[in-house]
């Protein structure tokens, strides 16, 4: 399946790094496939709103930092975004950020940053992310700094996820991956240790305010 032509090219509006966010209407990918997707997502995200309930001092920082996302992501950075997947990841732990990364999503379809049947393999992929930084960040504090470790991390992982739009991108519209990488993918990267510094950032003075949060995870 493909979609041949500039105009459908045109249609595409890839987002940053942050999170491997991608902006696709609604019609470009098979239903059948978003299906898949979604009901992929669900696993994660049902699994995470049991967590959230179970502990319930993290239902107003998944609040918190699924708004702080959302808002990082409305500030265009070239091609690509910020959208604080670091921290959503090492403060709210593998599950609990799946229900996180499925709000921020949703929230950017409803407003018109890609269509609703993108949802599902976004969330894949945020989740993806959140939980790989806080998996790496967890085995670099015991050597590092909290704020080395979660920029390491955070830096890491979205820098080998920010090949992904690229695929997809490629797969939709059915033209050769290698343009992407060579463009867009090499931006996100870029746009990757911004994500990285600020993540780095926010850990560094939970971790002298609120230490518990960063350590205790």
């Amino acid at each position: 399946m493909g979609i041949e032509g500039s105009n459908a090219t045109q249609q595409l509006r890839p987002g940053g790094p942050g999170i491997a966010h991608i902006h696709l209407p609604d019609g470009l990918i098979p239903l059948w496939w978003c299906a898949v997707f979604y009901a992929m997502a669900a696993i994660p995200v049902g699994l995470g709103a049991l967590r959230i309930r179970s502990e319930g001092r993290k239902t107003i920082l998944v609040g918190l930092l699924a708004g702080l996302s959302f808002v990082f992501m409305q500030v265009p950075i070239g091609h690509a975004h910020v959208n604080l997947t670091g921290p959503i990841g090492i403060l709210l732990g593998p599950w609990s950020s799946a229900v996180a990364v499925f709000i921020v999503n949703l929230a950017c379809a409803l407003m018109g940053h890609g269509g609703i049947t993108i949802v599902g393999l976004n969330t894949l992929i945020n989740w993806g992310e959140a939980a790989g930084v806080w998996a790496l960040y967890r085995l670099l504090r015991e050597r590092l700094d909290y704020g080395a470790a979660a920029g390491i991390a955070t830096f890491s992982v979205l820098a080998t996820s920010s090949v992904i739009p690229s695929f997809v991108m490629a797969w939709v519209i059915n033209k050769p991956v290698l343009p992407f990488l060579l463009t867009l993918t090499t931006v996100w990267i870029v746009t990757a240790i911004i994500e990285a510094v600020i993540t780095a950032s926010m850990v560094k003075a939970l971790a002298q305010m609120k230490p518990d949060w960063v350590r205790d995870l």
